[in-house]
């Protein structure tokens, strides 16, 4: 009871760990503008060790509240699937480094992905009752998050079927955490429906530039005296601060709303 005392109104949670995950997010902001001056190599360096530490930071944070604020299930698959994550994502830069970027896509590091989509997803399901949702909503978000993305990666699948394979999982896996979600009403929980959008479109660029863009040269910025040039597949490292902010949004949002449920006295599904 004490604990509670201490929860932050606007997210549900201790201010500390509200405050620092908060921090996380604006530094990853920062840290996104800067792919326009930082070397590359530096930068995806330093990006995916932002990831993974941001990663066991959020497993942490579940860990703590699942200890000392609720017991909540939902709070200890987060915590493994944040943990899974962290481990996936720094496999896949070693593995980048050993056999470079343009065959990393395919390796065990898609699993700790796909992983953190049905550990979530599984999160939902046990924490938020279903609602009744129109057939309607999902075939848009079919149409939405699905089809259009695979039409236009289908002309590079012929040439890479196993990438297009691994990328459709993927797509499925994202259809379904959202699909998801609206069955379970999180859109009504603006912070974690907003970390679960960002989470799943930032997927969906990272299956593309990892199938679509991997030899696509054409530069999208050009050199200036203070920034340095960028073509699509190196601008697209920002992939890595957009999954830090999706994270701490998806962090926030599931204290949030358990905090909101509580309130309300509305029990798990």
């Amino acid at each position: 009871m004490e604990d509670e005392k201490k929860t932050g109104k606007a997210t549900g949670i201790p201010r500390t760990i509200s405050v620092v995950l908060a921090a996380i997010a604006l530094l990853a902001v920062i840290f996104g503008l800067m792919i326009f001056i930082v070397p590359l190599d530096s930068y995806r360096f330093y990006g995916n060790c932002f990831e993974a530490v941001t990663a066991a930071a959020c497993m942490c944070a579940s860990l703590y509240a699942y200890v000392k604020w609720s017991r909540k299930e939902s709070l200890l698959l987060a915590a493994f699937a944040f943990g899974g994550y962290a481990l996936s994502t720094a496999f896949w830069y070693l593995f980048s480094v050993a056999i470079g970027r343009s065959f990393v896509f395919i390796s065990i590091a898609e699993l700790g992905i796909l992983g953190f989509f049905l550990i979530l997803n599984a999160a939902i399901t046990i924490e938020f009752p279903e609602e009744k949702v129109p057939v309607l909503w999902i075939l848009t978000l079919v149409a939405l998050f699905l089809v259009l993305p695979l039409l236009v990666i289908w002309d590079a699948g012929y040439r890479q079927p196993v990438r297009l394979a691994v990328f459709t999982v993927q797509f499925l896996a994202t259809v379904q955490l959202v699909a998801t979600s609206v069955r379970h009403g999180i859109f009504r929980y603006r912070l974690l429906w907003a970390g679960i959008c960002l989470w799943a479109l930032t997927m969906m660029v990272y299956g593309l530039r990892e199938t679509l863009f991997t030899t696509y040269t054409v530069p999208l910025f050009l050199a200036t005296p203070f920034t340095q040039p960028l073509g699509v597949y190196e601008f697209l490292s920002i992939i890595g601060p957009l999954v830090i902010v999706s994270f701490i949004l998806i962090q926030l949002g599931l204290f949030q709303a358990i905090r909101m449920r509580e309130e309300a006295g509305m029990p798990s599904s």
